[in-house]
């Protein structure tokens, strides 16, 4: 035992070789972490093409919910082969904030808008094989959700710009630009038949802007100037409408207007916004709606190019602001918002022109007020054929053939404009005074419904106030009091019809498209439904939620 104990102590004393022994050690225990890294690697990266693969069916799945699982599973098998399996659980989507967003996807529902999709497959191993495991389970889920846990619909009022002459639309134009414009009759054609694609338009708007696309909520608070509106105007619109658009420009065009001020959402369709913006609408309504809300004065000072052939006319406009900041065009999904028109104040002189000898030359004055057209879906119904009801009602009208005694007031909408008697002409020298005040009280909803043609085409519907008639001077001719020489005559009416019927024409012809221009009419409101957007069923651009 001795000699055995003598050599132990000298093996523990002997230095020789210590270097070999961790080099030995440190090399066993790099090739242990170098395969444990491996299969980690090869885990991970499975890992990472399992989620993509969940991620593609879960979307696959919610763009088919009928057939939600065969959509899913043969999504999963196209990325990942035969040897994964699916399941997956249909159920319905609510982007609330306030809930946690585990709890924001519930399984079932009479309404389902969102799939959620569970992927189980196996990562291969190398080096665990020594002890006997071949592969790794992996398992990834994905939840994708139809915009929208309820129905909603796009819609707006106003907007009759094919009953627009062109001379008007280059005299408002110019107003609103703040310089000359003027379009033949081609580039009238073309800009009112000019169609974009909302979505596209708002997609480029946002790069335009430096916001992440698809970032709704972000562009709707941002300010664009309506100069930038045309720019992406004129790059998304077709080569022939191109150079019209190119053609307007003005000094108007550096103002800022806030995007959420012509495109609109209520809050439970803020999901469903891109789908519901895939609408194509009029290139020349949408520059028209940013140049009306850029309008800092709200007044406009038609030119002299509107002189007909009957009479010398003057016209002055004052916009006032759309009230509960109502957007142009919104997404709703019931009830609110209610969208609204601007109130608008017209005030025309129209001299008549002497033409034939035995005629009075007369100056007629007339100002009519209109207050805010209204709007608001009452219904959306999602089935094999969509239908949306909506109640509107056109704004309060005054019509008033007299002398305006504070013009001065016509874009303050905070002060009433007041009226009285107008000198309509002399006769031998004494004067002829004229009155007439015409006001529709008319403030009840009326119904509107839209069929899935009416949607499809975005055929406009026109709600109409039940006290007013299309014809202004039938209804101005029948409260027109006339006085002469202190004595009321209203039958003299009738001898001054010649006089009259040629004002009328000329008032019917500038005032119902100027207002139309606008977005509103006479006592009318039109009304349209670009779009519905139902959760659930076949087809829908959706999101992945989870």
């Amino acid at each position: 035992m001795w000699p055995f104990g003598k050599r132990l102590g000298s093996f523990r004393q002997n230095q020789d070789g210590g270097v070999a022994i961790i080099v030995a050690a440190a090399s066993f225990l790099m090739v242990v972490l170098a395969a444990l890294a491996v299969d980690l690697g090869s885990m991970v990266l499975k890992a990472r093409d399992v989620q993509g693969a969940a991620d593609l069916a879960s979307l696959a799945a919610a763009r088919d919910l009928p057939r939600a699982q065969q959509a899913a599973l043969a999504t999963a098998r196209a990325n990942l082969g035969n040897q994964v399996t699916v399941q997956t659980t249909v159920g319905v989507y609510v982007g609330n904030p306030a809930v946690a967003p585990k709890a924001r996807f519930t399984a079932g529902g009479t309404q389902p808008n969102a799939a959620r999709v569970v992927i189980n497959d196996r990562a291969q191993l190398y080096f665990a094989k020594i002890f006997g495991f071949d592969s790794a389970p992996i398992t990834r889920q994905s939840t994708a959700a139809l915009p929208g846990s309820k129905p909603s619909a796009l819609f707006s009022i106003g907007s009759r710009l094919l009953r627009l002459n062109r001379g008007l639309l280059n005299s408002v134009l110019s107003s609103l630009l703040g310089s000359n414009v003027s379009l033949n009759v081609m580039d009238y054609n073309r800009l009112v038949g000019a169609d974009v694609n909302l979505l596209e338009f708002a997609d480029a708007l946002a790069v335009k802007l430096n916001i992440e696309a698809g970032d709704y909520d972000a562009l709707l608070k941002h300010n664009v100037t309506t100069g930038q509106m045309l720019e992406i105007l004129q790059a998304i619109a077709d080569d022939s409408d191109k150079a019209v658009l190119g053609s307007l420009t003005g000094a108007r065009l550096n103002v800022p207007i806030k995007v959420g001020d012509i495109l609109g959402v209520d809050a439970n369709a803020r999901d469903g916004l891109r789908r519901a913006l895939n609408v194509d609408i009029s290139a020349l309504e949408l520059l028209m709606a940013g140049l009306e809300t850029a309008n800092g004065n709200r007044q406009l000072a038609l030119n002299g190019d509107l002189n007909a052939i009957l009479a010398d006319v003057k016209i002055k406009v004052a916009i006032g602001e759309k009230p509960n900041n109502s957007a142009w065009i919104t997404v709703s999904s019931g009830q609110t918002p209610v969208i609204s028109t601007a109130q608008t104040r017209i005030y025309v002189q129209a001299k008549t022109k002497n033409l034939v000898p035995e005629l009075l030359a007369a100056d007629l004055q007339v100002f009519a007020e209109v207050a805010s057209a209204e709007a608001k879906i009452v219904d959306i119904r999602c089935s094999a054929t969509n239908r949306v009801d909506v109640d509107a009602r056109p704004g309060l009208l005054r019509l008033t053939v007299g002398n305006v005694t504070n013009p001065g007031d016509l874009d303050n909408f905070k002060r009433p404009i007041d009226t009285e008697e107008l000198v309509l002409a002399e006769v031998l020298l004494l004067p002829l005074k004229v009155y007439a005040n015409v006001e529709s009280k008319d403030r009840t909803w009326q119904r509107l419904q839209f069929g899935a043609n009416d949607i499809a085409n975005h055929t406009p519907k026109t709600v109409k106030a039940k006290e007013i008639t299309s014809s202004l001077i039938n209804n101005l001719s029948s409260q027109l009091k006339i006085r002469f020489l202190g004595l009321q005559l209203d039958w003299i009416v009738k001898l001054l019809s010649p006089l009259l019927v040629p004002l009328g024409y000329i008032l019917d012809m500038i005032l119902n498209p100027l207002l139309g221009l606008l977005g509103i009419g006479l006592g009318e409101a039109d009304v349209r439904v670009l779009g519905v957007n139902c959760p659930g069923g076949v087809g829908g651009i959706p999101y992945l939620v989870g």
